[in-house]
This record gives structure tokens, sequence and C-alpha cells, in this order.
């Protein structure tokens, strides 16, 4: 828990596996942190972590920017499921953040938009 691939604990103080410490972030090699969603389609609730595992391999990008990356788009030959996502109910959002806990993690990161690996850790974010 809380591993980040290609991450060296600068503070040798810290043991690498005090779990107690663990911050969510969204930072390259992370693991894509644990947000509840809502489907705006039909209004069921998803965790970012279910949106992210999935029988199909592919990426999937989750963003406030509508425009931040475009459709068609792969990674490494691989598709990328783009997902929009809203404080609010509306035709351009895919899920919504009712709670605001993806923002919140969003602003943390001084981050819009994050691209999730197929086996759950951030590949990109900008």
């Amino acid at each position: 828990l809380g591993y980040v691939y290609g991450e060296v604990t600068s503070d040798p103080a810290i043991p690498q596996d005090d779990t107690a410490l663990y911050e969510p972030v969204l930072k390259v090699g992370a693991r894509m942190p644990h947000c509840n969603l809502k489907r705006s389609s039909d209004g069921t609730e998803v965790s970012t972590l279910s949106l992210c595992a999935s029988s199909d391999v592919k990426y999937v990008a989750l963003s406030l920017d509508v425009g931040a990356i475009e459709n068609g788009r792969e990674i490494d030959g691989l598709p990328v499921d783009i997902l929009k996502v809203g404080q609010e109910k509306s035709v351009s959002v895919d899920l919504e953040d009712t709670l605001g806990h993806f923002k919140a993690l969003c602003r943390a990161g001084d981050v819009t938009t994050v691209v999730v690996r197929p086996d759950g850790h951030i590949h990109s974010c900008w």
C-alpha cells in the first residue's frame, strides 16, 4: 500500500512498510487511489479502482477537462477509455464526483487528467 514505482523515500526515519502513513496521491507509478463516483448514465456508484480493473486490457483516462485527451488515442498499442468527471450530472460528464474526492486529489496533485495503466498504476497525469 502506497508503493510508487521508481520512487525512493528520502527520509530513512519513515519505514517503507508503514501503511499507517499512506496518503493517496496522483503520481506517476503510484496505484490509482480509490474514490467513489457515480455513473451519469444510470446513477450507480463505481470506484475508480473498478473502472481501471476490467477484463479488457486498456488504459483509462479520468479527466476534469473534457478536451484534455482526444478520443481514439492509443498508448503502447492499447486503447484508452476516456471518462469525463464532473461535480454535477450533465451531458458532457460520464462520472459524477458528488463528494468532490476526485477533484480534491487532482487539486492536491495539481493535475486535471490521470491516465491509468491496465494494472491499476498511474501511467501519466497532467
